[in-house]
C-alpha cells in the first residue's frame, strides 16, 4: 500500500490544527511573559522524562491494539470477498436453463445487497 507522504502531514494537521494553535499561543504567551518580566522558568528533566516514557508505553500499546484490530478486520473482509467470489462462480456454474442469465443476475445482486 502506497502512502502519499506529501499530503499525509496535511491530513494529520487538519484534525489537530486547533490543539496545535492553542499550544503555540500558550507557549507564545508564557515566553512573552518570561521575556518582558525577566522571569526564567526552570523545569527539572527527570519528571518530564518519566512522563515521556509512560506516554510512550501507553501509545505503543494503543498502537499495537489498533493494528491488531485492523488486521482482524482485514482478515474478515478478505474472507467475505473470497466467499462471495466462490458463491458467484458456483452460481454461474451450477445454475443453467432458459433464463439462466436472469437468475445469475438476480442471485448475485441479492448476494451483494
Amino acid at each position: 500500500m502506497y502512502i502519499n507522504r506529501k499530503y499525509g502531514f496535511w491530513m494529520t494537521f487538519n484534525w489537530s490544527k486547533m490543539p496545535f494553535i492553542y499550544g503555540f499561543a500558550y507557549f507564545f504567551v508564557i515566553s512573552l511573559i518570561s521575556y518582558l518580566l525577566n522571569f526564567y522558568i526552570a523545569v527539572p528533566w527527570q519528571p518530564i522524562s518519566i512522563i515521556g516514557i509512560a506516554v510512550a508505553f501507553y501509545l505503543g500499546f494503543k498502537n499495537n491494539s489498533s493494528y491488531d484490530r485492523t488486521w482482524e478486520a482485514r482478515k474478515i473482509w478478505g474472507s467475505i470477498v473470497n466467499n462471495s467470489r466462490t458463491f458467484g462462480a458456483a452460481v454461474v456454474t451450477f445454475v443453467q436453463g432458459e433464463k439462466a442469465e436472469d437468475i445469475h443476475k438476480e442471485l448475485i445482486y441479492r448476494h451483494i445487497s
